[in-house]
């Protein structure tokens, strides 16, 4: 995923604020410094989706809070545990993975992912699905 531009849309929050936007105890992971909320564009009109951002940071290993606030938006913290979750359904955990939430097949995502490269970048996709294997086992 390659980002346009990242946009904060809240980090900070004081517990006066923090109840103001919903939470009823005015404590958070924002009222602490350690989440932000984020929308993230492909383009200068578009953005991801948050089952796009949610999906990129599982593949990134983020083993810390994720949740889905809108269409587009994500909220992402630092907790202790890895909490992924859906601040539509009042906070209700999806489970372990995003991919599952999703219904996704994370192989078949990828596979999209290596066909669109080859096909922008006119590549062979065989040769650069090896590659990317060899990549993916290394890291």
């Amino acid at each position: 995923m390659s980002a346009y531009k990242i946009i904060i849309t809240s980090g900070y929050r004081n517990t006066a604020h923090e109840i103001k936007v919903g939470n009823k105890s005015g404590k958070g992971y924002h009222t602490t410094g350690d989440a932000v909320d984020i929308n993230v564009w492909k383009n200068a009109k578009e953005r991801y989706t948050s089952k796009e951002i949610c999906l990129a940071l599982e593949d990134l290993e983020w083993r810390k809070g994720i949740g889905i606030i809108s269409n587009t938006a994500v909220h992402i913290d630092t907790r202790i545990i890895k909490y992924y979750f859906d601040e539509r359904d009042n906070n209700k955990s999806i489970g372990n993975s995003f991919y599952d939430y999703y219904k996704e097949d994370k192989n078949k995502v990828l596979n999209d992912a290596i066909k669109k490269v080859c096909k922008e970048f006119e590549l062979n996709e065989n040769l650069l699905g090896a590659n990317f294997c060899i990549l993916f086992s290394i890291s």
